[in-house]
Parts: C-alpha cells; sequence; structure tokens
C-alpha cells in the first residue's frame, strides 16, 4: 500500500512542482501589473474570466469528464486513440462555432457579463483563446491518463511563460492595458493547443470512431450542468458582487482570489492525480477500501495544515506584493484556499460513481451545492462586501463536499466501502478551527509585527498536527527529513 500512495504522492508533486513555478511567476510579476492596472480594470479581467469559464464547460460538451471511463476500459492503443482523436474532432466542430458567435455577437455576450459595448474587442479575443484550450483537451488528457506528468507540466510552464512575457510586452512596454493582459493569455493559449497537438501526432494513431462519438456524447451530455454549477460555486459570487459593489469591488476580490488559488498548485495536483490513480482500481475495489481511506486522512492533515497557512500567512503576503490600493483583498486568500481543499475533498468522495457509471448523480449534488449557493452569497455579499464573498465561496464548496459524502452514505451498499479514519479527521478539523479563530482574533488586538505572529501560529499548527500522526508515521517522515537534510 505504501508504495501506491507514494506512486500517487510523486505524481500530485510533479503536478504540483510545475504549478508552483506557474503561480510564482505570476506573483513574482503581480507587483509589476498592479502597478499599471487599475482595480477596475482587475474587475474587466476578472469578468472576462468568468465569461471564458461559463462557455469552456458549455462547449467543450462534457467530453472532458467522459473520456476518462471511455479511455480505461481498454488498454489497446487503438481505442485510446480513437477516444483521443474522435473527442478532439468534436471539439474542434464545437470550437469552431463558438468563435463564430464570439465574433458576430460581442455587444450582447458583454451585456451578459455585464460590460461596456468598448470591450467587445476583448471579448472576441477571450472567447477565441478559450476555444483553443476547448480543442487542446483531449490531447491534453491524454497525457494526464498516461501519466506522462513530467511532460504535461514542461508544456504547461512554457506556455505560461509565454503568455506572461507576451503580457508584460503589451502592458509595459506597448502600454495596452487590459487589452494586453488578454493578448497574453491568448498567446498562451495558442502554444498550449500547437504543443499538445506535436505530442499526439507523434505517440497516437489518427483514429476516427462515429460510434465513439455518440458514446462520447450519452456520457458527456449530461456532465454539461456539472461543469456549469461547479462555475457557479467558484465564480458565480464575482457577479453579485460587481452588481452590488462594482468593478473596483471585484478587481480587489480577484487579487486576493488568484493569490488564494495557489492552493490549486497543491490540491490541483492531487486531483490531477487521483483520476487516473483510483480508476486502477475499477475491478480491485476490496484492495481499494483500505488505500483509499489512508490517502484520504493524509489529504486532510497535509493539505489542511496548508490551507491554515493560507489564513496566517495572507496579510503579510499581499502587503509585499500589492500596493495600498489592494491591501483589503487579504482575508479573501484564506478563504479561497478552504474553497480549493473542498473542492479536491469532493473528488475523493467521486469513485464510487464512477465505479458504477452513473456520472449524471455528480451534476445533482453539484446542482444543489449551486443553487444553495446564490442566496447564501447574496445575503453574505450585502452584508460583509469582498469579505462576505470570500466567505460564501468557501461555504459553497463546503457544502458541495457534504453533500457528496451524504449521497455515498445513501448508496453505501452500491459503492465501496472506504472506512474513512474519523477521529483523527475530526480532531485535526478542531485543531484548525481554533488556528483560525486565533489567528483572526490576533489580527485584531496584537501589536506585536504580522511576520513574528505568523510564525508563532504556523509553528504551533505544524506541532499540533505532527502529533496527530502514529509513531510509524512519524519515524517514516523524521527519516526522509533527515535523508533531504543530509543531502
Amino acid at each position: 500500500m505504501k508504495q501506491q500512495i507514494l506512486s500517487l504522492g510523486k505524481d500530485s508533486l510533479i503536478y504540483g512542482v510545475g504549478s508552483v513555478i506557474t503561480r510564482f511567476i505570476g506573483l513574482f510579476t503581480l507587483p509589476l501589473f498592479t502597478a499599471y492596472l487599475t482595480p477596475a480594470e482587475y474587475g474587466v479581467l476578472a469578468m472576462l474570466a468568468l465569461l471564458t469559464m461559463v462557455v469552456q464547460p458549455l462547449f467543450g460538451l462534457g467530453l472532458s469528464a467522459a473520456m476518462g471511463p471511455c479511455y480505461f476500459e481498454r488498454e489497446d492503443v487503438q481505442n485510446k486513440s480513437t477516444v483521443v482523436w474522435t473527442t478532439f474532432i468534436i471539439h474542434t466542430l464545437s470550437s469552431a462555432f463558438l468563435i463564430v458567435i464570439a465574433w458576430s455577437s460581442p455587444d450582447f455576450i458583454a451585456k451578459l457579463v455585464r460590460l461596456s459595448p468598448e470591450h467587445n474587442l476583448l471579448i472576441g479575443l477571450s472567447i477565441t483563446g478559450c476555444a483553443f484550450t476547448i480543442m487542446a483537451t483531449a490531447i491534453a488528457q491524454r497525457v494526464q491518463f498516461e501519466k506522462q506528468a513530467k511532460l504535461y507540466v514542461a508544456v504547461t510552464m512554457i506556455t505560461a511563460l509565454t503568455a506572461i512575457l507576451v503580457s508584460i510586452l503589451t502592458v509595459v512596454f506597448l502600454g495596452l492595458g487590459v487589452k494586453g493582459m488578454v493578448i497574453g493569455q491568448l498567446c498562451g493559449n495558442i502554444i498550449t493547443l500547437l504543443a499538445f497537438i506535436f505530442i499526439a501526432l507523434r505517440h497516437t494513431e489518427r483514429l476516427v470512431s462515429s460510434a465513439m462519438a455518440k458514446e462520447l456524447i450519452r456520457q458527456g451530455f449530461p456532465l454539461i450542468p456539472s461543469f456549469a454549477f461547479v462555475f457557479i460555486l467558484m465564480h458565480g459570487n464575482k457577479y453579485i458582487l460587481e452588481w452590488r459593489l462594482g468593478l473596483e469591488a471585484v478587481g480587489i476580490y480577484s487579487i486576493g482570489f488568484n493569490i488564494g488559488m495557489t492552493m490549486s498548485i497543491v490540491t490541483g495536483g492531487i486531483a490531477t492525480a487521483w483520476f487516473p490513480f483510483f480508476m486502477k482500481y475499477i475491478n480491485r475495489v476490496s484492495e481499494a477500501r483500505e488505500i483509499f481511506s489512508r490517502i484520504f486522512t493524509y489529504y486532510v492533515l497535509g493539505v489542511g495544515l496548508l490551507t491554515l497557512f493560507y489564513f496566517i500567512w495572507a496579510k503579510p503576503v499581499v502587503v509585499q506584493l500589492t500596493n495600498e490600493a489592494y491591501y483589503s483583498a487579504y482575508p479573501v486568500i484564506g478563504f479561497v484556499a478552504v474553497a480549493n481543499f473542498f473542492q479536491t475533498l469532493f473528488v475523493f468522495f467521486l469513485p464510487g460513481l464512477y465505479f458504477c457509471k452513473e456520472l449524471q448523480y455528480v451534476s445533482l449534488v453539484q446542482g444543489s451545492a449551486a443553487f444553495l449557493s446564490l442566496p447564501l452569497n447574496y445575503y453574505l455579499i450585502n452584508e460583509a462586501g469582498v469579505l462576505g464573498a470570500a466567505i460564501g465561496l468557501a461555504s459553497s464548496n463546503i457544502l458541495m463536499a457534504v453533500l457528496m459524502y451524504g449521497w455515498n452514505i445513501v448508496n453505501r451498499l452500491r459503492y465501496p466501502s472506504i472506512k474513512y479514519e474519523r477521529g483523527r479527521v475530526l480532531c485535526f478539523s478542531a485543531l484548525a478551527f481554533a488556528i483560525f479563530v486565533t489567528n483572526e482574533y490576533s489580527l485584531a488586538v496584537t501589536t506585536a509585527p504580522d511576520i513574528v505572529r505568523s510564525i508563532v501560529l504556523a509553528s504551533v499548527a505544524v506541532a499540533a498536527t505532527f502529533l496527530l500522526l502514529t509513531d510509524s508515521e512519524k519515524k517514516w517522515l523524521l527519516t526522509r527529513f533527515s535523508l533531504f537534510g543530509a543531502r
């Protein structure tokens, strides 16, 4: 079991390291871009991001999720190649249609995201970049499915660097403002598509099947609402925030949101590695019960501790990375990290649905959470503004994970019975809440420097989490640290 967990950890680490570098590039340039862009301009970027997050799952047709069961159904190269290229062709057709809509009806689209007609060009460019991302989905997922994590990370790093360099050129030197940022993102999307096409041409057979297309669409279409619900859970509050408080509030929120989203370096890497990992146990359910439980515990302890750091270090980080106009963004960071934590926790509850091929119920659970999140976010934003939006984001994703766990309990006779280590999970939850409350109280009353306070609280959190490990786990961890230090 240790080897399987280490294998998952290795793949997660590779994806995480790539994301670290990519996010670091973004954070490194944040002081530069915040000096050239106003909070209102960041608000425009946030609304454009909302737009692409709506159209991407809609025109992706749910095929990114449907690919998995079809791809792993048979191990032969012909089947895998057929799944990849059939999905690519369908996505190419839907992307072409999307581009036509974007450039023919920009005024209508602008109204949907509460932007003025002066942003029509930005809308066309943003949606075109989104179309390229949709086209790259199938061939990018093939790399992930084959556990070629290093290759995937290399491509994403190159494209991120391209986007940043082009953005620096267009924003700083050419003075194009928001338009320059959008052009940079578009260039990154083009590089991504070309790179993955080149990889796919070298390592797959160009096979397309109408029967496979029908099967992919049959499985994918019911999942389209699922992606829409995830969008509502993660980004619907930005729309409410703009409606109630304007673009400047969205811009400040987006700064905290983007810093908090660095949490996806870890959670996204784990979620990416988790899917091909758990699918290998589709015919080995008895083996899955114990190993899934242990992985869940390690996720809660390790990533939960990291989530606490986002609360503890939020204020010093914002002060160092931005100017005074953005300092009020720091309370957002920790709650965004919580949202990412629970999104991946939700993913840990999915194997039963995949093993029983009941993916349509994913949409049911996410839809229920999204439906409940809208009035919750409206109330919190009205009462607490930007901070309310952040709390609403975290609460909505917690609700989604809780509902998914409840669904598994209701269907426990058909799904794999995972005996979670509830004792350790609950103990850590109590610890996390205590650290959170202490941190929030100390921010209000302490006269000590923020960095000293952060160091003390972080040290207490690490020590307390270490005490929750078993003797063998402590020994293994200390051995790894000693070997690392010896190097």
